[in-house]
């Protein structure tokens, strides 16, 4: 009974896990994949969502990050 029990308690946590791993899933504005990203303001404009490969490439060269906002804006 107790090893049922410590069972289910390991799959309910499982689920809690896994639950706030898809939550913190976006879609990232500059390779357009599905992963964890944090939101980054590109010139002073609208904050867009980028991971963290996106962010390092953008951060260095900020003329990129001037396109990547544009392209991320005429997409709506």
């Amino acid at each position: 009974m107790n090893e049922l029990l410590m069972e289910f308690k390991e799959l309910k946590e499982m689920k809690e896990n896994i639950r706030r791993s898809v939550n913190a899933l976006e879609l990232c504005w500059g390779c357009e994949r599905i992963c964890e990203c944090k939101q980054q303001t590109v010139d002073d404009a609208a904050p867009v969502w980028l991971c963290i490969s996106c962010r390092n490439k953008f951060s260095d060269y900020q003329p990129m990050a001037e396109d990547l906002f544009r392209t991320a804006v005429s997409k709506f």
